[in-house]
């Protein structure tokens, strides 16, 4: 079997179902971590898994163990023409031939009507800041295009904290407007802990989020709520930390 294959499956076929690693290692019954080591094709799912694992992405185990999906086109045996079924087929290819033409020509006005409509729309682009300066530093922005939203953060410090030197073994974040979960990962009662312990300052250092999101719901609302990054350390002593970030969201200059 071929661990990166399958491992990249995995990975589309949980984005396709709007799914993070945590919440699948959840379903399953495995950390987040564990979902990273198959989707990097380090590991393979545990087989007593395997059945449930299938079923939640939507695929038969046989696609799974082999990290591919099959062709569901069936292709029907070529019928051997006769002098009685000859005139049949003409026939038939007769009203075929402008049935496809007509059905071709609609896909391609629907197709330009629906470019035409993106390029008229505005795309809304609004910087994201934390609330309080004096103890967090936020840089990202979010972005609405269309039907979707895209969230980015690529800056994250915490200002005059005296636990930043700290080891962690385990940590989880979520990222909401209101009571609306955006994004999240990790999982802190989880046993499925970091490879090795880092510190709070070097988890911040590498701290990311790059996600996209269907807007299905008022954006002037996610304004108003502003966004809030909530996280979650558990050190070596089995201690958490806690930290809440109001993040304000403004237009882009």
């Amino acid at each position: 079997m071929d661990q990166e294959k399958i491992g990249k499956l995995i990975a589309k076929l949980r984005r396709g179902k709007n799914l993070t690693q945590s919440q699948l290692g959840e379903l399953v019954g495995v950390g987040f971590r564990a979902v990273s080591k198959w989707e990097n094709g380090q590991t393979l799912p545990d087989i007593s898994i395997i059945n449930e694992l299938s079923n939640i992405l939507g695929v038969s185990t046989d696609e799974l163990l082999h990290g591919e999906l099959k062709d569901k086109i069936t292709i029907q045996s070529e019928e051997v023409l006769t002098p009685t079924t000859q005139p049949k087929k003409k026939k038939l290819l007769h009203l075929i031939i402008p049935i496809a033409v007509l059905l071709i020509a609609a896909v391609i006005i629907i197709i330009t009507a629906n470019n035409n409509h993106k390029l008229k729309t505005e795309v809304n682009v609004y910087k994201l800041y934390a609330e309080d300066v004096d103890k967090y530093t936020v840089e990202g922005n979010i972005t609405f295009d269309n039907d979707k939203m895209l969230i980015v953060i690529d800056e994250l410090f915490f200002i005059n904290k005296e636990f930043l030197n700290k080891n962690i073994k385990n940590y989880e974040y979520s990222l909401k407007s209101g009571d609306l979960f955006l994004v999240g990962q990790g999982y802190i009662d989880g046993f499925d802990l970091l490879d090795e312990p880092i510190s709070i300052k070097e988890f911040t250092q590498q701290f990311k989020i790059n996600y996209t999101y269907p807007l299905s719901y008022d954006k002037n609302e996610i304004i108003k709520n502003k966004l809030t990054l909530t996280l979650v350390f558990l050190d070596n002593s089995n201690n958490c930390f806690n930290e809440k970030i109001i993040i304000t969201i403004e237009p882009e200059e």
